[in-house]
C-alpha cells in the first residue's frame, strides 16, 4: 500500500488509496479519498487517540463503552468486509447489532 507524507488535506486527491502521514505523527488509512480500514483503526493521532472508519463513516463500539452488562449472542462476518465482524448483543432491555473492527473493544475498555 502506498504511503505519502503531506502537510494538509488539500494535498490528497479524491481517488487516493493508501496511508497518509502528517508531520506531527498522525496516520490515516484512506480508500478512494475516504478514511477506511478493515483490520484496525483508520486514524491514529499522534496523541494516541484511535478512530475506526469504513467508507468514510466513523464506527463506534458504543455497546462496550456504555453498557456494563451484556451478552454476545452471535458473531458473524460483515457481508462486504470479511475482516469486520457484526456482534449481536443482548442488553438489559433490547438486542442490538454492533460493527466491530479489530482492536475496538480492547481500546475502549
Amino acid at each position: 500500500m502506498k504511503t505519502i507524507k503531506i502537510n494538509t488535506w488539500i494535498d490528497i486527491s479524491k481517488e487516493f488509496t493508501g496511508i497518509v502521514e502528517f508531520p506531527a505523527g498522525s496516520i490515516f488509512w484512506i480508500k478512494d479519498g475516504k478514511r477506511h480500514r478493515e483490520d484496525g483503526p483508520a486514524v491514529e493521532y499522534s496523541n494516541g487517540t484511535k478512530k475506526w472508519y469504513l467508507e468514510g463513516i466513523e464506527i463506534y463500539s458504543y455497546i462496550y463503552h456504555l453498557y456494563k452488562t451484556y451478552l454476545i449472542l452471535d458473531i458473524s462476518p460483515h457481508p462486504i468486509y470479511p475482516l469486520v465482524k457484526i456482534h449481536k448483543v443482548l442488553l438489559k432491555d433490547s438486542i442490538k447489532e454492533n460493527i466491530l473492527i479489530s482492536g475496538m473493544a480492547e481500546y475502549e475498555r
